[in-house]
């Protein structure tokens, strides 16, 4: 009788293990974290939440903002003034790194580049290239603001190289990669099925970017 009542106290005692054991992997597999940007500010926001298999919505979510680019950048007087409260998947430990919704990787990774000082790389370039920056970040802004953000790489490249040139230079040859880069993607979106929507999206963005600074200030 003993040796049956210890029998039985074993088996519970091992299935209450393998319970805790169970609801732990199956808890920790649901810690989701990840980081967005916001197009219009520049600001970074991490996040983290709880989503465990079979939940549907995420729980016990935690966002922190990081504006020290932003601010730093608006200290030199560069920094665009656009305003909205948007939020870009920049990565999160859930997604495979080529996933398209990822694409503001693109923005905020040159964000985060560091100087041999250890300032911000294009805080420093803003500062030594005022004019120059007063070009470039509403650009930059405009183009993730359409959510075009393939394009952007191309425009910090250039930038760094092209430091030199006037400001109606610069600003013309921004506008071209921007043409360019979206005349590309628009012929990659032509030879694609069922991508009629995107196509006009772009054939509208064409129209947008073909006008510079100078014309929409025209009256």
């Amino acid at each position: 009788m003993l040796s049956r009542l210890l029998l039985i106290a074993l088996v519970f005692c091992a299935t209450g293990i393998l319970g805790l054991v169970g609801f732990v992997v199956w808890s920790s597999y649901g810690m989701i974290a990840g980081t967005e940007i916001s197009p219009h500010t520049l600001q970074i926001r991490r996040f983290s939440y709880w989503q465990p298999w079979g939940v549907s919505k995420g729980l016990a979510k935690r966002e922190t903002i990081d504006d020290a680019f932003s601010v730093a950048l608006g200290l030199t007087g560069t920094a665009p003034t656009l305003t909205a409260d948007r939020w870009d998947l920049v990565s999160d430990n859930s997604s495979s790194p080529w996933n398209r919704d990822l694409e503001a990787r693109f923005l905020a990774e040159p964000l985060e580049r560091r100087s041999a000082s250890g300032e911000y790389y294009w805080v420093e370039w803003s500062t030594a290239n005022v004019e120059l920056a007063k070009l470039f970040w509403p650009l930059v802004c405009r183009v993730a603001v359409e959510r075009f953000y393939l394009v952007i790489p191309e425009l910090f490249a250039f930038a760094e190289s092209a430091s030199d040139l006037p400001p109606e230079e610069f600003e013309s040859r921004l506008y071209e990669i921007v043409r360019r880069q979206l005349l590309e993607l628009r012929a990659d979106a032509a030879a694609t099925s069922g991508a009629d929507a995107e196509v006009q999206r772009l054939d509208q963005a064409l129209l947008d970017f073909a006008q510079t600074t100078a014309d929409e200030s025209a009256p």
